[in-house]
């Protein structure tokens, strides 16, 4: 899955579960270095969401490509006390099914560059499944 439809399909998802929220998309190449994907605001909660398609190596390492800044940025921020947010994707692979991916949400200081499979089940702060399957009111 393409991290353009990644995008719309949670900014779809935002507007139907939590119409009254702030989702801001953040789309600026003007932007401070590693600023994450989206911005949101609840009546509870707010904090950032990183997207990423995960790549599951030959050795069982699972890959999060990352731009410069970024991973240190998101770990700034968690440290800072931020609720931050990083939903992946596999690229194609066996996890995936035409449009239906699976997601995984991984929080704060659990959020790396390389997991092996067991780390990376184990840094899961909320297995998602198929997006339709998401609450969103639960993730955030």
């Amino acid at each position: 899955m393409l991290e353009k439809d990644m995008r719309r399909l949670l900014k779809h998802k935002f507007s139907v579960e939590i119409p009254h929220a702030v989702f801001q998309p953040i789309e600026s190449g003007g932007t401070g270095i590693g600023i994450p994907d989206f911005f949101f605001r609840t009546l509870y909660k707010e904090g950032w969401i990183e997207l990423k398609e995960v790549e599951l190596t030959s050795h069982g390492i699972i890959v999060i490509h990352y731009r410069p800044g970024q991973l240190r940025w998101m770990r700034d921020y968690t440290r800072a006390n931020g609720n931050m947010i990083l939903l992946a994707t596999y690229k194609k692979s066996i996890y995936t099914i035409g449009w239906e991916s699976i997601w995984i949400a991984i929080k704060g200081r659990n959020i790396l560059d390389k997991y092996t499979t067991e780390a990376w089940d184990e840094a899961a702060t909320f297995f998602m499944g198929h997006l339709n399957d998401i609450n969103l009111s639960r993730l955030l």
